[in-house]
């Protein structure tokens, strides 16, 4: 496995999230392979075990996983999605067994697309260019020419579709308003009531992920700068970004200084309590009781339990919010650039909002700009049937 990580890393271009979400899959099914070929083991070996992959056995691997994941406690209890999440642990073994095939670990008579152990239909080239030479020798080389897709026949047909580019619920700047006000009034501590507003306000207002908002620190907001500053926001960057990323974000002077009135409540929250500073790990946002850092699963929590009283459908948390500031900041950069006379398309208007959003690739907004343009679209058609609808009146 760690010569496929490899390749996934140095020949897919894989981020280290996806490769490690990869080899879990592939731990999994070689657990189960294992515990079901031990009477073989003893004799074969590992090495040689791999040959005596089938069908039968994938099969068996998907119907195991899928009443594993029908029975976690986390399971929503929706069939569609745990299949979902079988397919996607499949696909890994699928890819695993094409790149033994490539590579010449297994044989061709084990995987194929006819009359093979395992079938796999293999589009494109029947053979694929190797390396000769260096560390790597006999891996795939990830060239136009040599790329293939897969068809794995053994993946649950009726499994729901996870789209990359897929919008989700998107929040309403009704629903943020609402929020924050019940968790300003209701009857906590000043400390708490403010601490999970401004969780709210950030992905708003920010667009945040969970994992960002958890772990800002004291030292990202320097109360002496923020007061002092001639700009309108203050630059800071989150210790925990998706992928190791180091962005850097605007964050409003006004949102700023609430947070660092939170930070002087908090440290009087901490001397009440006689406890330590070092329990607090330097981060903002801490448990009111013992004043350890919030994880991003307690944030998600909350904040899912609020949406859902709004009406939210389940699992729905913090990323809604996101989707929020998406959305609004969509909208302000159409609304700029036909100011302007300049070019409003798709792909000009991505470019420029995914900067702010964090995101490498653009078109991880394609689904909400293009959600955008056809919305105004809209209202832009349905305003100038109004207008054409409205009688004529005639002065006398």
């Amino acid at each position: 496995m760690t010569d496929f990580s490899l390749y996934l890393i140095d020949y897919e271009h894989l981020d280290e999230k996806t490769v490690h979400a990869t080899i879990d899959h592939l731990i999994r099914f070689s657990n189960y392979f294992l515990l079901n070929q031990s009477s073989r083991l003893a004799n074969l070996g590992i090495s040689k075990l791999v040959h005596s992959l089938e069908d039968s056995i994938l099969e068996g691997f998907r119907d195991k996983e899928l009443e594993l994941v029908i029975k976690n406690s986390r399971s929503r209890q929706n069939e569609r999605k745990a299949k979902a999440t079988v397919n996607a642990r499949l696909s890994a073994v699928y890819r695993w067994i094409w790149w033994m095939r490539q590579t010449g670990i297994i044989s061709e008579h084990v995987a194929g697309p006819k009359g093979c152990s395992v079938i796999v239909d293999i589009r494109g080239p029947s053979r694929i260019a190797r390396k000769s030479r260096g560390p790597l020798s006999g891996k795939v080389r990830n060239t136009p020419s040599s790329r293939h897709s897969l068809t794995m026949h053994l993946l649950f047909p009726d499994a729901e579709k996870r789209g990359k580019f897929k919008t989700g619920f998107v929040a309403t700047r009704t629903d943020a308003d609402s929020i924050v006000e019940r968790l300003t009034t209701r009857n906590s501590s000043e400390y708490r009531n403010l601490r999970d507003a401004l969780i709210v306000d950030l992905a708003v207002e920010v667009g945040f992920r969970v994992g960002s908002i958890a772990s800002l620190r004291d030292s990202d907001f320097d109360k002496k700068k923020i007061t002092t500053t001639a700009e309108s926001t203050v630059v800071v960057t989150p210790l925990v970004q998706k992928y190791s990323y180091q962005n850097s974000f605007n964050i409003p002077v006004w949102l700023a200084l609430r947070i660092c009135a939170l930070i002087e409540i908090r440290d009087e929250h901490l001397r009440c309590k006689g406890l330590s500073a070092r329990v607090m790990e330097r981060r903002i946002f801490v448990s009111e009781r013992t004043l350890k850092p919030l994880t991003s699963r307690a944030i998600s929590q909350q904040i899912a339990c609020l949406l859902r009283s709004l009406g939210a459908p389940k699992g729905t948390s913090v990323h809604a919010f996101r989707a929020l500031f998406c959305t609004e900041e969509i909208e302000r950069e159409i609304d700029y650039r036909l100011a302007r006379g300049l070019d409003t398309s798709a792909a000009s208007i991505c470019a420029s909002v995914a900067l702010k959003m964090g995101h490498s690739d653009p078109l991880s907004i394609f689904s909400y700009v293009s959600r955008a343009l056809a919305l105004r679209a809209a209202r832009e058609r349905a305003s100038s049937k109004s207008s054409q609808n409205q009688p004529l009146t005639v002065e006398a």
